[in-house]
């Protein structure tokens, strides 16, 4: 590339335009009742919301401390990026996987509000996060912003039930999606593989030496 750029990563986003009508086809069971095996779904607390927040955090910083591509963030980092969560998401959109009352996987997705934002055009007065809200709430695509389950707990029932909590969003939603996704994690692939999700936008990361090594 120009400039001594190269490419360091090549990763890409996944969707199935038809959602809905493929959990249907594959009669994947969607419901999300009651305790197995100790384990026990439940969606986002608003009446609890540092302390969902702060186990958000926790189960991510521990299912992503080995992603080359992850950093860490603090407890102070994560209240500041969560003041405005809501604007995209919902609590019925992010779902936690207790082991006996403890958070060990969570689920975070999210609406598609582009088009909710080509609605009001740039217009953030009240009357425009009115429209804004009016829209988002209409809006059938949902994107999977992020899935992760604690290490100690990966090869459990979790992980099942996370993929349980995914189809469960196909009542409400046609489409589906993914954030971007690399081949490094040919589990995650396999998993919104059998969710219909086929690679859809491709991205590349690129990198660039800045200085001779010795």
């Amino acid at each position: 590339l120009n400039d001594g750029f190269s490419v360091k990563k090549c990763v890409f986003t996944r969707i199935n335009p038809e959602f809905k009508t493929w959990i249907t086809k594959i009669n994947n069971p969607v419901h999300l009742n009651g305790r197995a095996r100790g384990f026990h779904i439940r969606h986002f607390n608003l009446l609890h919301f540092r302390k969902d927040i702060e186990a958000i955090r926790n189960i991510n910083n521990d299912a992503f401390s080995e992603n080359p591509y992850f950093l860490p963030l603090s407890a102070s980092e994560y209240r500041f990026a969560s003041k405005f969560m809501f604007l995209i998401t919902s609590p019925k959109l992010i779902t936690f996987i207790e082991y006996e009352n403890e958070p060990v996987g969570v689920m975070q997705a999210v609406y598609n509000v582009n088009p909710a934002f080509k609605k009001v055009k740039g217009n953030f007065s009240v009357f425009g996060l009115i429209r804004f809200l009016f829209w988002r709430h209409r809006t059938k695509e949902v994107i999977i912003y992020s899935t992760g389950v604690k290490k100690e707990y990966q090869k459990t029932i979790a992980a099942h039930l996370i993929f349980q909590s995914i189809c469960k969003l196909s009542k409400k939603f046609n489409v589906a999606a993914t954030t971007w996704m690399s081949d490094d994690n040919p589990l995650a692939n396999r998993s919104v593989e059998k969710l219909g999700m086929k690679p859809y936008k491709w991205f590349v990361i690129l990198s660039k030496q800045l200085a001779n090594e010795k």
